[in-house]
């Protein structure tokens, strides 16, 4: 559209662009939106400013994306949720839990989408205590049921070494599928609980589940690391 000479670009078609950028092949297609966002006077935008976080942050470029969200002049939950997202996707845990901290002492509160971010970058960080703060946050707010909370709770305490909590969750869990069985049988592979990560996997065969790649990894991790095991005598 640049090279045809039209550059009557609105917020809409600029946003809809940056929704686009994902990678750092994207780096310098979402500088050069920027740059129009700027010329066009949008900046000051929310919505704009929400998109140019994203997709800073999906190319990898957080210090962009930070600068992005410190310039904004009006921060709405998804400006929040989208830098919160983003460190963890770049792993900057700690820096993650910070805003989150921040967020939840200011005007904007967190929604379930903030929530599930701080709760993997308390997984990424091995912060149990901050895991089991955010824990104790949910159940007062009553939204320690919802499934993707659930399941994003089993993946904290697991990869924090507390296998025993995350079964606690999925045993009260109103629903579960593959997908919170997967962490489930990961985080009990991880923690060496191998006789519960085997029968979690027999389960899941007889189901017909797909099966992830990770988790056959993981099962055959278990039997590598332990030539006691017999395949036979749990599945007969």
């Amino acid at each position: 559209m640049l090279s045809s000479g039209f550059h009557g670009f609105d917020r809409a078609s600029l946003t809809t662009v940056l929704s686009a950028c994902d990678g750092l092949d994207f780096l310098g297609v979402t500088q050069m939106v920027h740059g129009l966002v700027v010329l066009r006077g949008y900046e000051r935008e929310t919505a704009v400013g929400n998109a140019l976080i994203t997709a800073y942050f999906k190319c990898g470029c957080f210090v962009s994306g930070k600068r992005a969200f410190d310039e904004m002049m009006e921060r709405n939950v998804i400006s929040w949720t989208a830098v919160v997202s983003g460190l963890v996707q770049n792993e900057f845990f700690e820096d993650s839990l910070s805003l989150f901290k921040e967020m939840c002492c200011g005007p904007v509160l967190p929604n379930i989408l903030t929530y599930l971010s701080a709760l993997s970058a308390c997984a990424g960080s091995q912060s149990l205590q901050r895991g089991c703060q955010i824990h104790g946050l949910l159940w007062k707010l009553g939204i320690q049921s919802n499934y993707r909370i659930e399941t994003a709770l089993m993946d904290m305490y697991s990869k924090c070494g507390n296998v025993q909590d995350a079964w606690q969750i999925f045993e009260s869990a109103e629903m579960t599928d593959e997908i919170s069985m997967t962490v489930l049988l990961l985080g009990f592979a991880q923690n060496g609980f191998e006789d519960e990560a085997i029968q979690i996997f027999l389960a899941m065969v007889k189901a017909g589940s797909e099966i992830d790649p990770d988790v056959v990894s993981a099962v055959l991790g278990v039997f590598g690391a332990d030539t006691s095991l017999d395949l036979e005598s749990f599945w007969c």
